[in-house]
């Protein structure tokens, strides 16, 4: 679960770790973490949550929480050294890889194809259309001899 960190507004996420406890625990997270955001749309894709963020500044932004590791990725994390209040992102960590680019183009790929899939598929009120040959002969024709 995602939720907000009140001191800092920074993002925290909780999990339930099932055989060892039935309430959630809040994450340790190493390094720094995105501003919470109202507007957060979020998926798990293998061991990472992805977070969407759109922007009043014309600036969404895409970060990855990496479950194995415990750390996030993306531009402007916040650090969380736990010493100040209010907020003040960081400068935009680089990670090498850019993992908006990443996730918008493989979301807009599968939107794509699911479009191409819905419209190539059959009508399921379509009936099979039904054609009679006519020997090779016409009204018009003449009968061939010989051959």
């Amino acid at each position: 679960m995602i939720d907000k960190f009140a001191p800092d507004n920074s993002t925290v996420i909780y999990a339930i770790t099932p055989g060892r406890s039935s309430s959630l625990q809040r994450v340790d997270i190493k390094g720094g973490s995105p501003p919470f955001s109202k507007s957060y749309a979020a998926t798990a894709l293998n061991k990472q949550i992805i977070t969407y963020t759109p922007s009043v500044s014309d600036n969404p932004a895409f970060n990855s929480f990496d479950t194995t590791a415990q750390a996030w990725g993306g531009p402007g994390l916040m650090s969380n050294d736990g010493g100040g209040g209010g907020d003040n992102p960081t400068t935009p960590e680089s990670s090498g890889t850019p993992i908006g680019a990443i996730v918008g183009g493989a979301i807009g790929g599968l939107v794509v194809f699911a479009l191409v899939i819905f419209f190539r598929r059959p009508s399921p009120t379509q009936e099979p259309t039904t054609t009679t040959e006519t020997n090779g002969t016409s009204n018009n024709s003449e009968p061939r001899v010989g051959s």
